[in-house]
């Protein structure tokens, strides 16, 4: 609403702008200053622009009004030289014309006078009366009866007139005609001369003659040089003659509005004369803008001056607004913060502020000292009130304190600040902090647990274990560490959900809490793993019996969303025997844990003196491995399959990875592969492997049997990598292998999850030509289903299962059943592991279509293998 009534008000100062009238200036001055002032009612926004409009419709009209009177004052010497120069102008035209025309009357008269007239009298008569130095006539011509018979002065020009009758001149014989006619004086022009000048013809008839009349063609050039000359340059002079025709401007152009006006006049002749000085132009400009400096200058300090009024006084009731708001605010303040405060009004009785009383559920003014103490928490009043004693005495001059005081029946807690002043009197601020202390307990509580599955945490885990030990060493006890491990929990992630693993850690928490002692304690130290401290587990098989309890608990059905049995496996530290301190104790238990994890899960393993140099020596490996890569100590060796029928030819071959290192030895891949696959190192050990093998089949393809192929394993890691069949094809393009020749082998345990990215990756290979073998078929769980919607080709049968072949009807029938599954799913079965005659016969009878195993060939170089395979 302000902005519009501004804007009228704007609109207001425009239209003075553009008006000349003074009594409309002042009633839209007035309008104007009227709608600002009920702006000003309606709204303080935007004051300093209605000082500014304000200040305008006062300044402009007067400075209009002051400006033409200004104008006038600065002007008026430069109206006087213009009024000189006039003068000067008007003499100089008067004594021109004048002086012009006299010399022809002259002429006319002594003609008139004389009888005998004759052309050397003539000369003579104008050698006397117009001398060359002020002979302004281009030609003065006596004719008669039309006939031209005398010249002045002669020249070739004039001496061409002789003898021509005047009368019969284009364009102004008739004017020759009606002066002899008439007897009366003519003029022609002003007009171009031939001679390049303008000029005027004056043509007088000479009285009493018998049809004489004179012509003079006088020149103007002259003229206009001398007003130029006597015009001074700050002056713009304009001038035009006009005689029987129209206007001849003589000097200048048409002039301007801002032009002065005079009119000459001489016989038949007049003259305009406008002149207008630069000077005058410069003076006006100069007063204009002194004029609106000035009236900015005034508008501007009293903008200024009025605003700065206005908020000077703004800022003084702005003050006292704030001082009476504070007062309210500090109370508002003291219920929001849920403060009050207290002062002594006399001994022993105190004045409580209302948002105090509000607080502590009071509703009266003033409360003895008696009374508050009875409020007091019976566990806090003897220390507040022992406080409150080292203020009276004056040993100390202020304290805080917390404490809990009854409101309503129940007990909150309160902070408590008191002064003394040197007066000797009390003053006081209560702060209800009973959220506050909720808070911490809550916020301590989740620093010392885990929000998930409501255990200990690592920290809590770290600082009880150690309080523990203390006591144990004390009573001279054992306590046991257990480190809890689930295995393949990210499968179990994968096939359900997140939400699934989280209550499946949940239950578990639940499982330990409820089977252990109330000594003892959970934690969850990350991810998948659990700590249980035992407390004063006494001898090692004593703490034996806790955790095979444990771990059978564990053990036992989970009915989730869905019935699911995880496998654990558990490492055990002992006090004092296997480490003095909480961190050794449990990095000899996570020790413990890795090495079972290694060599068979679902089990727990104690910790003994032999891990120490198992694990340096694995440390050495993950150390190593990198290097190796780098350096080339890794090499491949091929160990073929071959058929079952006939002379047992050579169908397939399978990489296989060994490792020379220089400081090692040779290192077993049962050794190091378990090892790289808990690390990154096993996808790099794949891509390495994947490119000796290419780099193989290139070189020698033309010296191997013919639809002889290669076999390469591929890790877990391997085949979840959105980039593997990328990087195959970069391969196939380097070496250009036929992909129908390789043949990738992946474990049950890779495919246990249905996993998007390894059936994809799967089948773009199988798109491309290479075949898939379902390796160590037996030893996982493998979804059949899922089997049947593989690209797989070949299945080969775990060795566990080939060795156990004529040791028990039971294991002769397992592998049938295994070979018939592999038969009735499509797939080409591979027994591995043959090494007798016995293995070779029965499998030969079961349909089993390949054969590996050392009782054909052992892995060894492909130079090596080359004649044998020919």
């Amino acid at each position: 609403m302000p902005i519009v009534l501004y804007a009228l008000a704007g609109a207001c100062l425009l239209a003075i702008f553009y008006t000349s009238q003074m009594l409309l200036h002042a009633s839209l001055a007035i309008f104007g200053i009227s709608i600002i002032y009920l702006a000003f009612k309606k709204s303080k926004k935007l004051v300093a622009l209605g000082f500014a409009l304000m200040m305008a419709l006062i300044i402009v009209p007067l400075s209009k009004w002051y400006l033409p009177a200004l104008l006038r004052e600065s002007t008026h010497v430069i109206e006087d030289k213009i009024e000189a120069e006039f003068d000067v102008v008007i003499s100089t035209l008067n004594q021109f014309f004048l002086n012009n025309s006299a010399a022809l009357e002259s002429l006319s008269l002594l003609i008139a006078s004389e009888e005998n007239f004759s052309e050397e009298l003539y000369q003579a008569w104008m050698q006397q009366l117009l001398p060359e130095y002020r002979n302004n006539y281009l030609n003065i011509a006596i004719s008669e009866n039309l006939m031209a018979k005398h010249v002045y002065p002669i020249n070739e020009a004039n001496l061409s007139v002789l003898n021509r009758n005047l009368g019969e001149t284009p364009g102004m014989g008739f004017i020759y005609k009606n002066v002899l006619a008439s007897q009366q004086e003519g003029i022609i022009g002003p007009i171009e001369l031939i001679q390049g000048v303008p000029g005027i013809i004056k043509v007088i008839p000479v009285p009493n003659s018998n049809g004489f009349i004179i012509s003079g063609v006088l020149s103007l050039q002259s003229l206009k040089e001398q007003l130029l000359s006597l015009v001074p340059d700050s002056s713009m002079l304009s001038l035009s003659i006009t005689g029987f025709s129209e206007p001849f401007f003589l000097i200048g152009q048409r002039p301007t509005e801002q032009s002065l006006h005079k009119t000459y006049r001489a016989q038949s002749i007049s003259a305009d004369i406008y002149l207008q000085s630069g000077l005058l132009d410069t003076i006006e400009s100069r007063a204009t803008l002194k004029s609106h400096g000035a009236s900015f200058l005034a508008w501007l300090l009293l903008t200024i001056a009025l605003s700065w009024q206005h908020y000077s006084i703004r800022q003084r009731d702005n003050q006292r607004l704030a001082i009476l708001e504070n007062e309210r605010a500090l109370i508002e303040a003291q219920r929001l913060g849920q403060l009050g405060s207290w002062r002594q009004a006399e001994p022993n009785v105190y004045m409580l502020s209302e948002p105090l009383q509000s607080l502590i559920d009071l509703h009266k003014e003033k409360i003895s000292f008696a009374d508050l103490s009875r409020l007091l928490h019976p566990k806090e009043k003897e220390q507040v009130l022992s406080v409150l004693e080292d203020l009276f005495s004056g040993r100390l001059t202020t304290i805080s304190t917390q404490h809990r005081l009854k409101v309503a029946k129940k007990y909150r807690w309160f902070e408590h600040k008191i002064a003394r002043t040197a007066q000797g009197e009390l003053s006081g601020i209560v702060r209800d902090i009973h959220t506050i202390k909720s808070q911490e307990r809550q916020v301590a509580k989740l620093e010392a647990f885990d929000p998930l599955t409501g255990a200990s945490n690592r920290s809590h885990f770290q600082q009880l274990t150690t309080q523990n030990i203390a006591t144990c060493e004390r009573r001279n006890t054992a306590l046991g560490l257990m480190i809890i491990n689930v295995d393949d929990f990210r499968s179990i992630n994968e096939k359900y959900n997140q939400s699934f693993g989280d209550e499946l850690l949940k239950q578990m928490a639940i499982r330990l809490i409820s089977t252990i002692r109330k000594t003892d304690f959970v934690a969850r130290l990350g991810g998948d793993t659990f700590a249980i401290a035992l407390i004063d587990v006494g001898t090692t098989s004593q703490s034996v019996l806790a955790v095979e309890n444990i771990l059978s608990k564990l053990k036992q059905p989970y009915n989730l969303s869905a019935e699911v049995y995880p496998q654990f496996t558990v490492g055990v530290a002992l006090y004092p025997d296997d480490a003095l301190d909480f961190e050794t104790l449990l990095q000899r238990a996570e020790q413990t844990l890795l090495v079972a994890k290694s060599k068979k899960r679902g089990h727990y393993s104690y910790y003994s003196a032999e891990l120490d140099s198992q694990t340096n020596r694995r440390q050495q490996i993950l150390t190593n491995l990198p290097s190796a890569l780098k350096n080339d100590h890794l090499y491949l060796v091929f160990q073929p399959r071959v058929s079952s029928t006939g002379e047992h030819s050579s169908l397939s071959m399978e990489a296989l990875v060994r490792w020379q290192d220089p400081e090692l030895g040779f290192v077993s891949p049962g050794e190091f592969i378990p090892i790289a696959e808990g690390t990154s190192l096993i996808t790099d050990i794949g891509s390495w492997v994947m490119d000796a093998a290419f780099a193989t089949m290139c070189e020698f393809k033309d010296q191997l049997p013919r639809g002889l192929s290669i076999s390469i394993n591929l890790s877990p890691k391997q085949l979840e990598d959105e980039n593997l069949v990328a990087n195959i094809k970069q391969l196939l393009k380097r070496y250009k292998v036929d992909a129908r020749r390789i043949e990738f082998e992946v474990t049950e345990h890779s495919l246990a999850v249905e996993s998007i990215t390894v059936l994809n990756n799967m089948r773009e290979l199988n798109e491309i030509g290479f075949k898939f073998a379902l390796d160590d078929f037996g030893t996982g769980y493998s979804n059949l289903s899922m089997l049947q919607s593989l690209p797989l080709h070949v299945l080969k049968i775990d060795m566990s299962f080939i060795r156990n072949i004529g040791f028990s009807d039971k294991s002769n029938e397992l592998v049938r059943a295994i070979i018939d599954l592999g038969h009735t799913l499509g797939l080409h079965t591979v027994a591995e592991g043959v090494e007798t005659m016995e293995q070779v016969l029965f499998l030969e009878k079961l349909g089993c279509e390949e054969l590996q195993g050392y009782y054909f060939y052992k892995p060894a170089p492909i130079q090596e293998l080359l004649n044998r395979l020919s």
